[in-house]
């Protein structure tokens, strides 16, 4: 991100993919959102599927070293576990090794580096409430043109060509969270009708010794 940022003030880059965030518009002219990203928790295949978020965050999360979320969380959760690591790819090798429990990431990122690294052993083991800022396009102050050209390309993007693009862009692994109050149901009623059977089955054998004693 720092060289990032001396690229831009040296307009050796032109756009640059980010989160809307106010105190970046003095690099550049920022476009209308183009994806709204929620945040997941990323743990290995063997960890059950969770949505205490409590418990997430004191097993340890693993987060690149100065990225914005890592703020955030303190800011949020300041008895949040988290492990600074050096860059993202380090992030998800942890988790993947079982050095860490688990990172929060958006979707794309996490399908990026589950792919470049093969890391079949992740899976999204739940969402995390907290939004990231939709992304946008930064682009350098003095290029008007090509803002509004990406601004006109933004707006001919439909919702549905944008789902079918995340679609096909993401491979990470989702873990289905069981309904077990409904199974819970089922075999309470199952049980019942159990009951019921074995009363009346009982009641008639009553009744038949009833009859042939008479």
């Amino acid at each position: 991100w720092l060289q990032t940022q001396e690229y831009l003030q040296d307009n050796k880059c032109d756009i640059v993919s980010m989160p809307y965030i106010e105190e970046r518009e003095k690099f550049g002219n920022f476009t209308k959102p183009y994806m709204d990203l929620k945040l997941v928790i990323i743990t290995r295949t063997s960890e059950p599927f969770s949505l205490d978020r409590d418990d997430v965050l004191h097993k340890g999360i693993a987060q690149k070293r100065n990225c914005g979320l890592i703020k955030k969380l303190r800011n949020i959760y300041p008895d949040a576990k988290i492990i600074e690591t050096e860059n993202y790819d380090d992030t998800f090798l942890k988790v993947s090794s079982g050095e860490v429990y688990s990172t929060i990431s958006n979707i794309l990122m996490a399908s990026y580096y589950i792919k470049k690294y093969g890391l079949t052993n992740l899976k999204i083991t739940g969402d995390f409430d907290n939004k990231v800022e939709p992304l946008s396009i930064l682009v350098r102050k003095d290029d008007a043109v090509l803002h509004g050209i990406l601004n006109k390309a933004i707006n001919g993007i439909s919702e549905a060509e944008q789902n079918k693009i995340l679609k096909e862009y993401t491979s990470v692994q989702f873990d289905k969270k069981v309904d077990y109050s409904l199974l819970w149901k089922v075999l309470i009623v199952f049980l019942v009708i159990v009951i019921l059977f074995v009363y009346r089955q009982i009641e008639l054998k009553k009744l038949n010794k009833d009859l042939e004693k008479k």
